[in-house]
């Protein structure tokens, strides 16, 4: 018998074949990887895109906020001043307006306007007792109310009068005294230090109470000045006419000036030999030393 054919072929490639085209699965596989890298790239696209919108988004208001004209203090308007003048005030505000942020950021800048800064400047540069400051966006203004700290004592150093507070601290400086105020002349070495005289309060109180006391019954030492030369717990009052009188700080003011009156009446009666005196020394205890 002739053997017949087999009618099963093998699927097996022939030894030596090669494959010159992929198979329908690697196709299919190749397309599906390559819809995945086109959304890849189309949702980073956008991405991009809103980060940039937001980016310039950001930008712009903080141009709008920082440097547009609309945002920057222009006015500046001042109350509550006496002895200042507003002009030097607002000057001060100008030069500290001059500045910058961060080296590029005006200081005009209604948003980051630093009020602890300003205050801290004005008080720097006068005597207050408060500062009240505020920003009106709407007016691009910058409201500024003070007060002021008050003098009480003119002290004198040469040609100079310094209208001083209670703490010695200088509120005005001119070249002349005022009529209806206390004043100190120093005969000793200057005390003063920037805006502020380096003297103990307890002068500027013994002062004011003796001359308090005189002007409560003026012993005829009404025309007067008083003096302070450096000596420790002491005070001259120099009379427009007659001696120098000195005082003890630490003495009680009426205790002296009783002895003065005692001395007047019992050895100088005749008030031209007291007149002619050069000094009358009432600090030390119970004794009276005169020349």
């Amino acid at each position: 018998m002739r053997q017949g054919r087999s009618r099963f072929r093998s699927n097996q490639p022939k030894k030596g074949a090669t494959d010159f085209w992929p198979r329908k699965n690697d196709r299919t596989k190749s397309n599906r990887f390559l819809g995945h890298d086109q959304a890849n790239s189309k949702q980073q696209a956008i991405l991009t895109f809103w980060l940039v919108c937001f980016i310039l988004i950001i930008t712009g208001l903080c141009w709008l906020i920082l440097f547009s004209e609309p945002m920057q203090i222009r006015n500046i308007e001042i109350s509550g001043n006496r002895n200042l003048n507003k002009q030097t005030i607002q000057d001060v505000v100008r030069q500290h307006l001059d500045g910058k942020y961060f080296y590029f950021i005006p200081k005009t800048s209604l948003v980051l306007f630093s009020v602890k800064e300003l205050d801290k400047d004005l008080n720097k540069n006068f005597r207050l007792l408060t500062t009240e400051i505020h920003r009106n966006p709407l007016k691009q203004k910058l409201v500024i109310n003070l007060l002021e700290k008050d003098y009480n004592y003119v002290w004198q150093e040469g040609s100079v009068y310094y209208y001083i507070s209670h703490d010695g601290d200088i509120i005005l400086t001119k070249d002349a005294p005022a009529k209806d105020m206390l004043l100190l002349e120093n005969t000793g070495s200057t005390l003063v230090n920037g805006q502020k005289i380096n003297i103990d309060a307890k002068y500027l109180d013994y002062a004011k109470e003796l001359d308090t006391t005189l002007h409560v019954n003026k012993r005829g030492l009404s025309l007067r000045t008083m003096i302070y030369d450096g000596t420790i717990n002491a005070l001259k009052v120099k009379l427009t006419a007659g001696p120098t009188l000195y005082f003890n700080t630490e003495m009680p003011v009426t205790t002296q000036l009783k002895k003065l009156d005692v001395l007047r009446s019992n050895q100088l009666p005749d008030g031209h030999l007291f007149n002619e005196l050069s000094y009358i020394d009432l600090r030390i205890g119970d004794r009276i030393y005169y020349q």
